[in-house]
């Protein structure tokens, strides 16, 4: 679950397997569908999967991946993704007290396009690294701030 409230939702399906990839564009949620209209999700929930949710709002092209699989598509009102400055959440729904994902979440990356079906496979096969800059960790404060609690 990774929560973006203004802007976007992804948020398990109760009782499902499933998915939902719900997003503000223009009003929330998916509109003209509601949030969980097309949620999609694999069969087996118990195994690693890559999770992709894209969007053209110039075309109102509305997509969500398992692994490198397009698994749910459908048309929405070619508008953006309604700007949010907050904060994202991972992990938790920010809506409510207490939402929080029985998940673990490996990584996370938005982006600014819409990704095409090569570029997915890549992150299926190969992880975020060919595709996003790394992050060198060392000098960071939580960094820092792991090495003063293992050495006190």
């Amino acid at each position: 679950m990774v929560d973006k409230r203004d802007a976007f939702i992804v948020h398990p399906v109760v009782n499902t397997k499933n998915i939902g990839w719900a997003l503000c564009n223009g009003a929330c949620w998916n509109k003209p569908q509601n949030w969980n209209t097309n949620a999609a999700g694999p069969a087996d929930i118990t195994e690693w999967h890559l999770y992709t949710f894209t969007f053209d709002s110039s075309t109102g092209d509305w997509k969500i991946y398992v692994d490198e699989n397009e698994v749910s598509a459908m048309v929405l009102d070619k508008v953006p993704i309604n700007a949010d400055s907050g904060p994202v959440f991972i992990g938790r729904d920010s809506c409510c007290a207490g939402r929080f994902g029985n998940v673990f979440i490996d990584e996370v990356a938005i982006f600014n396009v819409v990704l095409e079906q090569d570029e997915i496979a890549s992150m299926a096969n190969s992880g975020l690294a060919p595709i996003v800059a790394p992050v060198e960790a060392e000098g960071k404060m939580t960094t820092t701030w792991g090495k003063v609690k293992k050495q006190y």
